[in-house]
């Protein structure tokens, strides 16, 4: 069973200014006794039930302070707020022998979250969904390597492909058609010619962007003079990443705050890389650079909320014209840091393709890049 967002919220706005005013008789009985009064976590936990049993597979996940809903074209999509509540209420409104208040949804969505979330530990990022007969998820096993594109789920290791299903959760979709027909000339036209050297490496870059494979604890320096090509490579990896890469740069690695979004998309995309010499607490940033190399688990925190230690799972990409500078003198940055050059003039000349990153191209990009 599938929910089109827009009809569910659409059902919402138009009960939410009666909501206030449909209370339960639970809840504006002023004569009853308590005694005479159902519990009403009870009345949650029966409603939370018979929603759960009306999931013949599963429909909604928590994970990572996100809602997602499955749809039978598009898989799992991360969801509104206002979209999962309009899900509720709608089951709600079929409920006939009860009325309810905007408070019910929200007691009703608190439950859920906790039958319904799944663990983001920075370890796994997909997994296959075993659900119990009432709809709640009683068993995860770790699915890693599969991405969900436009058409279609795909395992980046194998290049298997497999409908949208329920039972596999994965977030961070890519943007375009996998099509392994798809031909992409224009993108190994354009590799030839700001570094016909490198394409093995940038072809690796790409890949390694789209998963949350880390084990290779490598960072990436794009470094040539300007015009050569760098900030159009990294539009494209933006785009096949939407929604799914930050732009954190060196300085900012020490601050309390930035960091955390290291530890949930899968790329850190910087067009230009400063110098970690920009403000203090030089140590912490290199660190924090390197642990994010490898995928280490370190304290992230967000505000209003309690922090704990997560795994930095975003391949760290930067862009410059001059090397930044580091403090530690071993080999422990040099070691991780991979050098790709762009030193071939590509703004203002024939080469140049302002379409390249176009969503027509990104099919055949994701297929090539794939392969």
């Amino acid at each position: 069973m599938s929910y089109d967002g827009d009809i569910l919220a659409s059902v919402m706005d138009t009960i939410r200014p009666g909501l206030s005013q449909n209370l339960t008789d639970y809840e504006k009985s002023e004569e009853a006794s308590p005694a005479q009064k159902p519990p009403k976590t009870g009345i949650i936990r029966t409603l939370i039930a018979e929603l759960l049993q009306r999931m013949q597979t599963p429909e909604l996940i928590f994970f990572g302070q996100q809602w997602y809903m499955h749809q039978a074209a598009q898989g799992w999509v991360a969801a509104e707020s206002k979209t999962v509540e309009a899900y509720v209420a709608r089951y709600l409104l079929a409920c006939e022998k009860i009325d309810f208040t905007q408070k019910t949804v929200a007691d009703i969505l608190a439950g859920l979250r906790g039958v319904l979330h799944v663990p983001n530990t920075g370890e796994h990022f997909a997994y296959f969904i075993r659900c119990d007969k009432t709809g709640g998820i009683w068993q995860l096993e770790p699915a890693d390597g599969w991405l969900p594109c436009e058409n279609a789920l795909v395992h980046i290791p194998t290049g298997e492909t497999r409908p949208f299903t329920a039972e596999l959760f994965t977030p961070g979709r890519v943007p375009c058609v996998y099509d392994l027909a798809a031909k992409c000339p224009r993108w190994m036209q354009f590799l030839s010619e700001v570094a016909p050297e490198e394409i093995e490496n940038l072809q690796m870059l790409a890949v390694l962007s789209l998963t949350y494979d880390r084990r290779y604890n490598v960072f990436f320096v794009l470094h040539g003079e300007g015009g050569t090509g760098k900030s159009t490579f990294l539009n494209v990896l933006q785009a096949l990443n939407a929604g799914a890469f930050y732009n954190i740069s060196l300085s900012d690695f020490g601050e309390r705050f930035q960091y955390y979004d290291l530890t949930t998309r899968r790329a850190n995309i910087v067009h230009d890389m400063d110098s970690i010499y920009d403000t203090g607490n030089v140590s912490l940033r290199e660190a924090r650079l390197k642990s994010a190399c490898c995928g280490e688990g370190i304290r992230a925190e967000r505000k209003n909320e309690q922090g704990g230690t997560r795994r930095a799972i975003a391949l760290n990409l930067f862009a410059c014209n001059n090397f930044p500078r580091f403090s530690d003198r071993s080999t422990a940055i040099p070691s991780r840091m991979c050098v790709i050059g762009f030193h071939r003039p590509f703004r203002d000349t024939a080469s140049q393709d302002h379409h390249l990153f176009e969503k027509k191209s990104q099919g055949g990009i994701f297929t090539r890049i794939h392969l």
